[in-house]
């Protein structure tokens, strides 16, 4: 009985610390991929654009059409009048009557095939590149939502990470106030400490257990906001601490935006194209077989044909020289958003650079503040123990401490963010990936 209990005990264990245990931000991230209708609808998307591409090639293929018709004619009395002169029929009077014929029922029935192949369109081979293009931008387009998904899902975990954190500090701020409540009680009661001593740490205790509903409320929205992105309850673990960057190695010639800025550009050229085609004539090949049966004319007849179509609109309206217009118009609008897209890419890696750097600066300051803070608190609580220091400067000195540690906190996550950003910025999504997954 007791080897029973045991293993169920044992069991039970595994279980809560499977169902809590923590789950990465790499993983997290893949999570949110997964559960994400954003991606899922890119996905399919990406998938309905290769389908279209193979759909395309299909309009070099030859068609091939078979074909059956069917006629029944039924029985019917047919009368014949010849033209007679009126002098030839007064002779005749009444012994002159129409001739009838009866045409009894028939069946006919006529089969074949048809084939056609296109030899020469001058835009079959733009619109290819169309739909590869289209294809293209597709793709790009779901890498596109996987860095949106990634960084909203990056940014609640690192809030969630923090909140959680700091419930936990203010949980044993809580804790030590409230013994240290209990040594001012009896020091008071010796006439060590003044009457005052125990409101102030009262007061504390209640700013903290304030702050702590405040932190709580906000741990369960970012988390209800995580669970939605990624279909489950997330438990954050801490992140690999980043390392620095290098300049040289980010530029904006991988840049998600970018490439599906320059494919519009090519797009709008091929789409030119398409319509230069169309002022030239197109070939076509074409065979035709077809097997009649017709008893009451032909009999059975067996026909073949072979022979190349040319088309050719000479002249349709001036509606080709406008579309051309148009489609260079476009071309040209491309190209200039192109290159304005090309400036605000720059601007913004290099703006997004200097934030992280800027971010390390104040880390380091947050870290100098935090040891300082933390020397400080050891002073003042001797003294405070020693009677040299009042409650007041031990107070302060306790609230310095725990906004230099949460202030640390915060700073290392917003640095992982902001390194983040750069590699969404240059394209390089995939290996951030790689970064916080080792």
């Amino acid at each position: 009985m007791e080897y029973i209990m045991t293993l169920l005990l044992n069991f039970m264990i595994a279980v809560t610390s499977t169902v809590n245990s923590s789950s990465t931000l790499w993983q997290t991230i893949n999570l949110a991929w997964e559960h994400s209708e954003e991606v899922k609808s890119a996905v399919l998307n990406y998938e309905k654009s290769k389908l279209e591409v193979d759909e395309y090639w299909g309009t070099f293929a030859p068609k091939i059409t078979g074909y059956w018709n069917y006629q029944r004619n039924p029985e019917v009395k047919v009368t014949f009048s010849p033209h007679i002169p009126q002098e030839l029929q007064a002779l005749l009077g009444n012994s002159y009557k129409p001739e009838s014929v009866v045409v009894r029922p028939s069946e006919n029935y006529e089969m074949g095939l048809k084939l056609m192949q296109k030899i020469f369109d001058p835009s079959m081979i733009p619109g290819l590149k169309i739909t590869n293009l289209y294809r293209e931008m597709a793709e790009l387009g779901l890498q596109k939502t996987k860095e949106m998904v990634a960084y909203l899902t990056t940014n609640l975990y690192l809030q969630l990470l923090f909140l959680t954190k700091q419930k936990d500090v203010l949980l044993k701020e809580d804790s030590e106030l409230e013994i240290e409540k209990k040594k001012t009680e009896d020091e008071i009661s010796l006439g060590l400490q003044p009457e005052w001593s125990k409101l102030r740490i009262d007061i504390e205790i209640q700013r903290h257990k304030k702050s702590l509903m405040e932190v709580e409320t906000m741990i369960r929205y970012v988390s209800s906001e995580l669970e939605r992105l990624t279909g489950r309850k997330i438990f954050p673990a801490e992140p690999p601490v980043p390392s620095s960057l290098n300049k040289s190695a980010f530029s904006t010639d991988e840049s998600v935006d970018l490439k599906i800025t320059s494919l519009q550009k090519e797009l709008s050229h091929q789409m030119w194209k398409v319509q230069v085609g169309r002022l030239f004539p197109r070939i076509n090949f074409m065979w035709n077989y077809s097997y009649q049966k017709n008893p009451g004319n032909f009999g059975k007849k067996e026909n073949w044909m072979v022979m190349l179509q040319l088309t050719w609109t000479i002249f349709s309206g001036l509606s080709r020289y406008y579309e051309i217009r148009e489609s260079s118009i476009d071309e040209e609008i491309a190209g200039l958003d192109l290159t304005k897209r090309k400036k605000e890419a720059e601007i913004k890696l290099k703006r997004a650079i200097d934030e992280f750097f800027q971010q390390k600066k104040l880390l380091e300051v947050s870290r100098r503040t935090f040891d300082l803070a933390r020397k400080n608190f050891s002073l003042v609580e001797e003294n405070y123990k020693n009677g040299k220091a009042d409650v007041i400067t031990y107070i302060d000195a306790r609230n310095n401490l725990l906004k230099a540690k949460l202030s640390l906190i915060w700073n290392r996550y917003q640095l992982l963010l902001k390194r983040m950003n750069v590699y969404i910025l240059s394209g390089k999504l995939e290996q951030f990936m790689e970064e916080i997954r080792q």
